[in-house]
């Protein structure tokens, strides 16, 4: 009977508290006669040499600065039901539906389960060519667009014919989904040479996301030093196969350790803006499913997306992995999130006089995350221009 209040009980919890439960417990150490006791160290000033990881980047981020790069953020609300965190816990796991067919490049071997929580710039993307239905991983970047790898939206020389997204949860059958408006490679990026380099792209959502402490945008660098990135902390994320033989596919998001290596450890991937990242420990790293996902750099409580999982050699984590490097490719990302944004900058400046449709068409990203009445306060407060 105290089983199954135990099992009930873990039900009722709300997502939040049981990742709390799961992951978030203290450590004790064990004195030599066996009782449990805390470490307590005393402290003394001294003037410390700033570190290798604090020189990653010196200018802020590339979209929303003061918000990005956060997680493991309070939870807005605790209410989950019962009957969710059983399918949750329980059902989920062991039915495993393939919604998709096929995967892009690459996965995570040698890997472990990550919460959305530690990483909610998460975005699974599900992609449908002339030749099959297939998935990818995708990061945040701000409330409308998500990064991924180029070759996961073409099919040979053309483009894919529908994208979606889903976000919000670790577990790629749950979230939400929303569906893609354009999807667009970079433009030096050809599909039949993809060792070339600039294996990148940007995704413009139909609708912009929620934020929520699972739903968050990750920071894209303007600028970053490869050589302090490789004391850094960092970690690769994907929804990628966790075996090669037999195929094996998770339904929660995996983690791995990495390190990012100098650039003389691929010099001529590096002269292509590509950079080449080893598993912790070897033997493991990226294979088929995880392509576009993120390679994320750690600067104090900060992340950073450095770079986009783009393709391995030889087998699976036989060889470090190779990422597209952001900030090689940061005009291209720029350019299409601004260009994306040009219509509706075209339609807020309309009239001299406020009026409901002009307020209404004002774009979520002038006002950040708006209600109706913040959109009215911010029309009201915007200078009167001319109509166009």
């Amino acid at each position: 009977m105290n089983g199954y209040l135990a099992f009930v009980a873990l039900l009722a919890l709300p997502r939040e508290s049981l990742q709390g439960w799961i992951t978030n417990t203290p450590t004790t150490g064990r004195t030599p006669t066996g009782t449990t006791s805390r470490t307590t160290t005393t402290s003394t000033t001294t003037t410390a040499l700033p570190s290798p990881c604090s020189r990653y980047t010196s200018t802020p981020p590339l979209f929303l600065p003061t918000q990005c790069g956060r997680w493991n953020l309070p939870p807005a609300s605790t209410s989950s039901s019962w009957f969710t965190r059983f399918l949750e816990i329980f059902l989920l796991p062991l039915v495993g539906s393939e919604l998709e067919n096929r995967e892009e490049d690459p996965l995570i071997i040698g890997g472990a389960p990550a919460t959305i929580a530690e990483a909610p710039w998460m975005a699974y993307v599900s992609i449908t060519k002339p030749s099959g239905s297939f998935y990818c991983t995708g990061s945040i970047i701000d409330q409308l667009h998500v990064l991924t790898a180029a070759h996961c939206i073409m099919d040979g020389t053309n483009l894919a014919t529908a994208v979606s997204v889903r976000v919000g949860s670790e577990n790629y059958q749950l979230g939400t989904t929303y569906t893609a408006a354009t999807w667009r490679p970079h433009t030096s990026y050809d599909n039949a040479n993809f060792v070339n380099g600039h294996d990148i792209a940007v995704i413009k959502l139909n609708q912009a996301l929620t934020f929520s402490p699972s739903v968050q945008p990750i920071c894209v660098p303007r600028s970053d030093s490869l050589s302090d990135a490789g004391a850094c902390p960092a970690k690769i994320f994907g929804w990628g196969r966790t075996t090669e033989t037999p195929a094996v596919r998770p339904l929660v998001v995996q983690k791995l350790d990495v390190t990012v290596l100098p650039k003389e450890s691929c010099l001529s991937e590096f002269n292509k803006g590509v950079i080449c990242v080893q598993g912790i420990p070897s033997g493991s790293g990226t294979c088929s499913g995880d392509s576009g996902g993120p390679l994320v750099v750690y600067v104090g409580s900060v992340a950073y997306v450095m770079g986009v999982d783009s393709y391995h050699q030889g087998s699976c984590a036989q060889y470090p992995s190779r990422y597209t490097w952001v900030t090689a490719n940061v005009d291209f990302i720029s350019t299409e999130v601004m260009n994306g944004s040009k219509v509706a900058v075209a339609v807020v400046v309309v009239a001299v006089t406020p009026n409901t449709q002009a307020y209404d068409a004002i774009p979520f990203w002038i006002i950040g995350q708006a209600t109706q009445d913040l959109k009215r306060q911010a029309y009201k407060a915007m200078p009167l221009q001319a109509k166009v």
